[in-house]
């Protein structure tokens, strides 16, 4: 099993996925309780961020093509394609089958012992040496030795959003390229894209659980960078899943903060005010707009 996940993981090639423009959708059901929604908002995406300082906001642009390893046949197929389907509803294009995964999902009973034997064979899939790329060395540590049911790896690359280049020197190169655009101290030419996403899953550790509560929450996992440490037990989120089996799937909460960080311009300098961004988005374009359609639902007909 690990030799057939080093050959997947190594294949998941630095890709530069062409960019997409998606239009943000409104939800189907969200109920909010307690805290105001902006609160609650910005609760979650405060534990949903990644704590590196060196690391912005990061998504895939287009494409993505999901692989799943040392599952049946018919799991397998499964869960890449519920993994695509979510996609599909924030806007990414799935691949065709055979295509070059850059997002791996695999199965283990061992999934320390896994993760540390690929990050040993393989370090540079998992740290490519430049910070703006990965987590820091203590997140690889933690995703090495954690006794979690699923644990994932992430490897992004800033990029010019206007020519769709590199915008980093990656290591071997000579020359640092050259970014196109006016400097500005809100607003940046440089965007974040997802590169690959490696997710184990510790089917030992998830006894009573079934296909679609694993194949829900490694979407959730791998279509935004979500901190592998965080709490989620306040939240209506399958992200809870792992230590709450009431989740059975992803919740329109959920889909909710994937349709605005894909629908978000990400332009923000900082990671503050990125996040900023999802949050004003996540609650006028996805969670207002569905409580005012339920509210006329709701009201007696005076016609």
């Amino acid at each position: 099993m690990l030799i057939a996940a080093l050959a997947l993981a190594g294949s998941l090639a630095m890709q530069v996925p062409q960019s997409a423009t998606d239009t943000p959708t409104a939800v189907d059901d969200v109920v909010v309780s307690g805290r105001s929604l902006d609160r609650q908002i910005r609760s979650f995406l405060d534990e949903i961020s990644v704590p590196d300082r060196n690391l912005r906001v990061a998504r895939f642009q287009r494409n993505v093509c999901v692989g799943a390893v040392n599952m049946r046949g018919d799991m397998a197929q499964y869960v890449v394609d519920r993994v695509s389907q979510i996609g599909m509803d924030i806007g990414l294009e799935p691949g065709e089958p055979g295509c070059a995964p850059n997002i791996l999902i695999i199965a283990s009973n061992d999934a320390a012992a896994l993760a540390k034997g690929m990050v040993d064979a393989r370090p540079k899939v998992f740290n490519p040496g430049i910070s703006s790329m990965s987590r820091n060395r203590a997140a690889l540590q933690r995703f090495q030795t954690s006794d979690v049911p699923i644990r994932w790896w992430h490897v992004s690359i800033p990029m010019d959003a206007h020519t769709g280049e590199v915008a980093v020197r990656l290591p071997g190169e000579e020359e640092p390229p050259m970014v196109k655009g006016t400097a500005s101290r809100l607003r940046t030419e440089i965007r974040d894209d997802i590169s690959r996403v490696i997710i184990i899953v510790d089917f030992d550790k998830l006894e009573g659980s079934n296909a679609q509560q694993v194949a829900d929450f490694a979407a959730m996992v791998a279509y935004s960078q979500v901190d592998l440490d965080a709490d989620f037990s306040g939240f209506d989120s399958i992200l809870s899943f792992p230590t709450d089996r009431q989740f059975a799937s992803i919740s329109d909460w959920d889909m909710a903060y994937l349709r605005a960080l894909y629908s978000a311009e990400l332009t923000g300098v900082s990671k503050n005010q990125q996040m900023g961004e999802i949050a004003r988005l996540m609650e006028t374009r996805q969670i207002r707009p569905l409580e005012r359609n339920q509210a006329k639902a709701e009201s007696p007909d005076r016609s």
